[in-house]
Order: structure tokens, then C-alpha cells, then sequence
């Protein structure tokens, strides 16, 4: 047995910050430095803090006098006031009452963040350091794994997109085209598809040359993106042929005004070095009058060739002008 005098304040602060001095009355004496941080985090006093206090043993609960009659090893010990935290350790009879020699458990230092506590809060003897750096070090490489993870996830995403892309107007290419037409959510009551092709473009390249023309098939695509919204879709087909799929189209009013807008202002002459381009633009546009709710994709490919039908009509009748095709599917 261990007499009071023996409990040398000092000594067990430096050796077992988390201690807890527990009187036959079931009040708390004493209580190391890294105790009273855990206490005050709490929001609980020392001295009442017995009332919060559940010692147990393999399941079963301890009192304070059971604990100052004999040691006892493998001890837990639960506080609980705004937060609970659960330490383990073990008791020594004391005159008066039981001496708790505590730690954190290891599923306590694995939350220590949420506790007001430091490295030198702990001893040694505890090995609270080598399982902070282990965290530490737990916490570096999940963050550098994540870190990873969305930079590749970034990096395919990119090279899809770029797969998808003319790589000199930025539009769509036949693959987006072709994964469109696939695509098993797409709602063909609200769509309009229009075929655009420039015309005089081949004079363009003949007599200013290719770098003449790919300046023309750029202004033109601007043109496309700054006359339709941000989810209808701008396809380069090839050469100076596109496709345009307008959504959420319910008025054939709408798509009319669309492609009136885009062939005004193609017709405009385009400055080139020292010199200006001309060309001009004709349109055909399909889309279905009695869909249902339809999302087959042969349907969509049935649209895209009748607006191309209707694009050479309106070349053949004289170019510079947009025409419907019937769209009867």
C-alpha cells in the first residue's frame, strides 16, 4: 500500500500527465497537467468530475473503492461532458483513494485534432510522438493520393475532351458526333439540326492560300459559338461543312432567327492580313413534328440527313440562305 505522502505531486506530473487522483468520496483530487486540458475541454471541474466519470474492466464497471482496495491493470476510463473521450491505464491504491495512471487510446490520438493537446503533452513512454508522425505522415500521403488521383482524373478527362475536339476550331469532331448519336438520353422532340457549309470557300484557299482558309473556318466557328447557347452542340464535320444541333427548341421560330443570324453575319467581309475574304453561308435545318418521345439514335441520324439534303437545296437555289427539309420520321 502506498501512503499520500508517497504521491509525489511533482514527480507523477512529469511521469503521468493524464493521472487522476479519485477519494473515497468519489472526488477528484488531483489531476495531471495533460488531465486538466482533457477536463477543461470537457467543460468539467476536477472536483465533480467523478459524476461524469465510467470506469469499467473488461465490461464490467468499477467504483472508486473497489479500485483502492487492490491494482488494477487493462483499466478504462470514459468522461464524458460536452465531447467523451476514453482513456486506459491502470490504478493503484492510494490511502484515501485510488491513484489513475491514464493515456489516450489509440482510437483517441487517431482524433487527436479535435483535442487541445501538443506533442509535449505526453511522455515518451506513451510513444504518443511515434503514432503522431505516423498520422502525420497517414495524412501526408492520403492528401498526396488525392492530389494524384484528381490531376489524372484531370489529365483523362482532358485527353478525352481533346479526342472530341478539331484541333483548329476547337468545335466538336465526327467522334463527339458519333457518341451524340448514341447517346441514350437524348430527347429528339425539342431538337433542330441544321448542316451549314460556306460557300466560295474553295476560292478562298485557291487565290489567298490555306492559312487564308483556316483563318475563315476559325471566324466562322466563333461565329457559331456566339449566335447558340451553351449546351446545343457545334460540330466540325470536316473541311468547311458543320453541324449544328440546337436543344430546347420548341418554336421552329427559334432556329429560324438562329440560322438567319449566322448567315448575315458570315456574309460580312472577313479581314485577312492586308486584304478581306468572302464567303457566305447556306443552311438546312430538319427537325421532327410528331416524335412522341422517340430517343432512337437512327433517328437523329435520319435528321442529320435530311438538314444536309435541305443544305444542298438551298445551295442549288442559289446559296447565302437557309431551308427547311421535311421531317417526316
Amino acid at each position: 500500500m502506498v501512503t499520500l505522502p508517497q504521491y509525489n505531486a511533482l514527480m507523477f506530473d512529469h511521469l503521468s500527465p493524464f493521472h487522476l487522483f479519485l477519494t473515497f468520496d468519489a472526488k477528484g483530487h488531483r489531476a495531471g497537467p495533460s488531465m486538466h486540458k482533457i477536463l477543461d475541454h470537457l467543460g468539467l471541474d476536477l472536483e465533480d468530475c467523478t459524476s461524469s466519470l465510467r470506469l469499467s474492466r473488461q465490461g464490467m464497471n468499477l467504483s472508486v473503492n473497489a479500485l483502492s482496495k487492490a491494482p488494477v491493470r487493462s483499466l478504462s476510463c470514459q468522461l464524458v461532458g460536452v465531447d467523451t473521450i476514453t482513456l486506459q491505464g491502470q490504478s493503484i491504491p492510494i490511502m484515501g483513494g485510488a491513484l489513475l495512471d491514464l493515456g489516450l487510446t489509440l482510437e483517441e490520438v487517431t482524433r487527436l485534432d479535435r483535442l487541445p493537446l501538443h506533442r509535449h503533452d505526453f511522455t515518451p513512454h506513451m510513444m504518443i510522438e511515434e503514432l503522431m508522425l505516423l498520422i502525420e505522415a497517414k495524412s501526408i500521403v492520403v492528401s498526396a493520393s488525392q492530389d494524384i488521383t484528381l490531376r489524372l482524373e484531370h489529365e483523362r478527362n482532358s485527353a478525352l475532351d481533346s479526342a472530341r475536339r478539331d484541333p483548329l476550331t476547337g468545335l466538336f469532331n465526327r467522334t463527339a458526333l458519333e457518341q451524340t448519336k448514341r447517346d441514350a438520353a437524348l430527347d429528339l422532340r425539342s431538337l433542330c439540326v441544321m448542316q451549314m457549309d460556306l460557300d466560295h470557300f474553295k476560292a478562298v484557299n485557291d487565290t489567298l492560300g490555306h492559312s487564308a482558309g483556316d483563318h475563315v473556318l476559325r471566324h466562322a466557328a466563333q461565329i457559331l459559338r456566339d449566335e447558340t447557347r451553351r449546351d446545343d452542340e457545334l460540330i466540325r464535320l470536316g473541311g468547311d461543312e458543320f453541324a449544328i444541333i440546337l436543344h430546347h427548341i420548341r418554336d421552329p421560330g427559334q432556329a429560324e432567327a438562329v440560322a438567319q443570324r449566322i448567315i448575315e453575319r458570315v456574309a460580312h467581309p472577313i479581314p485577312y492580313q492586308d486584304t478581306h475574304c468572302h464567303v457566305s453561308a447556306s443552311i438546312g435545318l430538319a427537325r421532327p413534328e410528331e416524335l412522341g418521345t422517340t430517343t432512337d439514335a437512327s433517328a437523329l441520324v435520319a435528321l442529320l440527313d435530311q438538314a444536309d439534303s435541305a443544305l444542298y437545296a438551298a445551295k442549288h437555289a442559289g446559296r447565302n440562305h437557309w431551308l427547311w427539309a421535311a421531317a417526316e420520321l
